[in-house]
């Protein structure tokens, strides 16, 4: 699925290719139909005697759509080719030549799959980051604090509760950690990618160029140094002797949820939502699309890394108790984190579409179709966590029905069920990164 970037219609494609070939005021003229960042354009004019008789282009009257070369004067363009970074990280090539004459343009999808599957690696890696420190804090971590769910009526124990919990989610925050520290790597590996992707595709070793003046580069530079903070920081926090407790200063989450979040919306920055009108409201929802979409998956991830494991090493009643009070709270934060990805989805659909014939008719489209699919899968399993086991956990947790104490083993299968669909489509926003929105 990966490789269907490669297959669809790219980014800045030219719009007027017949007149690019007519010369005006001894320039050629190419326009492009989405903004492109001009030190990584390539252009190459060549008349019929293969000689080249224009390569420098630039920006006409500053419009980022309309590249333009002065050529030589007397001569007349017969063939350009033309290699271009659009604003939103795509790389696209390309010839135009007189009509029935055949010129091959070197192709390399690899290239731009690479960078496609770097840029996927990232938004991955950021959300599961930015969804376990929600977790660790505003869920297991609050849950704990407040002593878990007791029935009405009994006697408050919740600081016996907690003396018992604590060196059991101490060890799961080893787990937590381990993810932690996957994800953050993930995130190194999908930088390299993206810019060795990038690179590759433009057929340049000008990474400076790329990591100064492109936007793509530019958040990639940026991301890394968040990246390197992340790294100092997390490596500093768990050598403290609150680095491992259940509920840490606030000032950690901060510390580690900070520089995810800011790459998320430097990816925002860096995407589609940056090319087409309304660019900053765009860029704002789709940020809080991928801040939503963190506190959903990247909590599943959180769930079975530490709520789950810690909840297997506690004692029935202690289990019941901690688990049900952070499903509690998981589920408002879900609710919220759903009703925000579909409002901020459904307009950023409507301005990367276009109408509702590019749905369709589109590669791009089609792609959108299938994650919406997925996402309604999702929903029905979240949907079921929300209305069947949450309340038979928080009914066993107080103590009102005593035959609902497995609903704790059906949580894990469901959450299960939640981060395989996950998967499949997190692969299918890879996919729509690669693709060029019709709208």
């Amino acid at each position: 699925m990966l490789w269907l970037p490669s297959l669809a219609a790219a980014q800045a494609q030219p719009v007027e290719p017949a007149s690019a070939l007519t010369v005006r005021d001894g320039r050629v003229t190419l326009a492009f139909d989405a903004p492109v960042e001009i030190p990584q354009v390539t252009l190459e004019v060549v008349n019929a005697d293969g000689a080249v008789i224009g390569t420098r282009p630039v920006l006409r009257d500053g419009d980022p759509q309309v590249v333009t070369a002065d050529i030589q004067p007397g001569t007349t363009p017969r063939i350009i080719r033309w290699r271009v970074l659009s604003r939103d990280g795509h790389v696209t090539s390309g010839v135009i030549a007189p009509p029935g004459e055949r010129v091959s343009v070197p192709e390399n999808p690899m290239a731009e799959v690479t960078a496609v599957v770097g840029r996927t690696l990232v938004v991955v890696a950021l959300a599961v980051i930015l969804g376990l420190v929600m977790l660790r804090w505003g869920v297991v971590g609050a849950a704990w604090r407040d002593g878990g769910l007791v029935p009405p009526g009994v006697p408050d124990d919740a600081d016996a509760f907690k003396a018992r919990a604590f060196p059991i989610l101490e060890w799961a925050g080893n787990r937590w950690w381990d993810a932690l520290w996957v994800a953050v790597t993930a995130w190194g590996v999908g930088l390299v990618a993206t810019v060795v992707g990038t690179l590759w595709a433009l057929d340049t070793t000008d990474i400076g160029g790329l990591l100064l003046h492109a936007r793509l580069g530019q958040a990639a530079a940026v991301s890394t140094l968040l990246g390197l903070v992340t790294v100092g920081l997390g490596l500093w926090i768990t050598r403290r002797e609150d680095g491992d407790d259940p509920l840490p200063p606030a000032w950690q989450a901060v510390a580690l949820g900070g520089p995810a979040a800011v790459g998320l919306v430097l990816v925002s920055w860096s995407g589609h939502a940056a090319t087409g009108g309304d660019a900053a409201l765009n860029i704002a929802l789709d940020a809080l699309h991928s801040g939503a979409t963190a506190a959903w998956i990247g909590g599943l991830v959180g769930l079975i890394t530490l709520l789950l494991p810690a909840g297997d090493r506690l004692d029935e009643d202690d289990r019941l108790r901690l688990v049900s009070a952070a499903v509690v709270r998981f589920s408002a934060l879900g609710l919220v984190a759903v009703a925000v990805l579909v409002i901020t989805g459904v307009y950023r659909a409507i301005a990367e579409v276009g109408s509702f014939g590019h749905l369709f008719g589109t590669a791009y489209g089609w792609v959108l179709v299938a994650k919406l699919l997925v996402f309604a899968g999702m929903c029905v399993v979240a949907g079921y966590n929300r209305f069947v086991v949450h309340p038979r956990l928080e009914r066993a947790g107080l103590g009102l029905d005593e035959t609902d104490h497995g609903a704790g083993r059906t949580l894990a299968a469901t959450v299960g069920m939640e981060l395989a669909l996950s998967a499949v489509l997190l692969v299918l926003v890879g996919v729509l990164i690669g693709t060029a929105p019709p709208g």
